[in-house]
């Protein structure tokens, strides 16, 4: 049975991507690996995969880097494109297998020692999870370059991945540079490497100075007055929105509140805070307390997950990430023809909670507690410069006294 070119590569880019475990490179791959073989096969005509064309294709890429139009590594690139487009196609998955200089075949075994290594360390599951999944794409980006023994790892190619995360995530180069400086210093005291580099993984960074906004409550108010809270859709982004209003709880702690957290009687409700792994009770009013129920009541669809926010569509369950609870907010500010992001934020709401409460004069380390911080250093970000107050407390011309000369 004949398959689409098309289809065959995207199964291929599939079952490669689900047999690393990892989907970080997936459009990297796509560009570098498995399109130009769609653009050789659309060269001679060819809509259906067949393995004498890629034999052709092979022997194009052969000659191209005999004619220096790419180099070696491109080269590499491609015909491994090739090559697991051929596995998949002909065994219907795909096996990682490497040959090491000695000729033995040897599976990724980064993924063991990432393992031992997260099992030593006592942080938050937030933590964990980022330092995981750090080192999986390290991983990755070793086996990307050709490095399939723990001995063959050098400084140059930690510094090129960190170099490669600070062109999308630049905030997080100080835990990245942390995750890869202990781990190697594991595989150190395992006798994997020969020599200690950990102390050499160190990354300079600029702390950003600048006063970051809070949310604008009246773009929050009208986002709030525009969701139809007729439709259990509605009631669940409204009660939401509302939550993070009264409480200023973190998106991610959001997505995890499950339906017993929530003290009905008390009107209080009890967190773990996904951040700093520590117990967070905050109070709930009633405008707070209705939306929750009206939810809970008419709008949350029946499943059997304990999480208090389920999707709404099948499956029935809770959401994955704190992204979601942010795209919700995004979408009804998008409806309300508020500001889409930038300050309109969970977290922009949670500055605003912060700049609302001092306002209010309520003392920093009341602040602090809301926002379930540990002091009060943390919670001086989150306030916004209430200029009007300011003004009043500054000195007119006419208060300054002294001898005009």
């Amino acid at each position: 049975m004949k398959i689409l070119i098309t289809e065959a590569v995207e199964s291929a880019m599939n079952a490669f991507f689900d047999a690393l475990g990892n989907d970080t490179y997936k459009e990297q791959y796509r560009s570098t690996h498995f399109n130009p073989i769609l653009v050789e096969y659309k060269r001679m005509g060819e809509d259906y995969y067949d393995e004498a064309v890629n034999d052709n294709v092979e022997k194009i890429y052969q000659s191209y880097l005999e004619a220096n139009q790419f180099g070696k590594r491109t080269f590499n690139k491609r015909l491994r494109g090739l090559r697991i487009l051929k596995e998949v196609i002909k065994t219907g998955n795909f096996k990682w297998k490497f040959k090491i200089a000695n000729e033995e075949i040897v599976t990724n075994l980064f993924t063991e020692s990432i393992d031992r290594y997260i099992g030593t360390r006592d942080l938050s599951p937030r933590n964990i999870d980022f330092e995981k999944k750090t080192l999986i794409k390290f991983s990755t980006f070793l086996i990307e370059n050709g490095v399939y023994r723990y001995q063959d790892i050098t400084y140059d190619h930690i510094v090129s991945f960190i170099k490669l995360v600070s062109l999308t995530s630049p905030g997080s180069l100080d835990k990245v540079a942390t995750a890869l400086s202990k781990y190697m210093r594991k595989l150190f005291d395992e006798h994997l490497i020969f020599k200690d580099i950990s102390h050499l993984i160190k990354v300079k960074r600029v702390k950003n100075g600048k006063v970051k906004k809070a949310a604008d409550i009246n773009d929050i108010t009208k986002i709030l007055k525009i969701i139809d809270r007729n439709s259990s859709v509605g009631k669940r982004d409204y009660a939401i929105i509302v939550l993070a209003c009264f409480t200023g709880i973190r998106a991610g702690d959001i997505v995890n509140i499950k339906l017993s957290d929530i003290d009905w009687k008390n009107k209080e409700i009890l967190i773990i805070q996904g951040k700093t792994n520590s117990y967070l009770k905050l109070p709930l009013n009633n405008d707070a307390c209705a939306a929750l129920a009206d939810y809970v009541l008419n709008g949350r669809p029946e499943t059997k997950s304990d999480k208090l926010f389920i999707r709404s569509l099948a499956p029935f369950e809770g959401f994955r990430d704190g992204v979601s609870i942010n795209n919700i907010l995004r979408r009804r500010s998008a409806d309300a023809g508020v500001m889409v992001g930038g300050t309109n934020t969970i977290h922009g709401i949670r500055r605003m909670i912060a700049t609302e409460m001092i306002k209010s004069d309520q003392s920093i380390y009341t602040v602090a507690q809301i926002l379930g911080h540990q002091s009060i250093k943390p919670s001086r970000q989150y306030i916004d410069l209430d200029v009007e107050g300011l003004r009043k407390c500054t000195l007119s011309f006419d208060d300054i006294r002294g001898d005009r000369r």
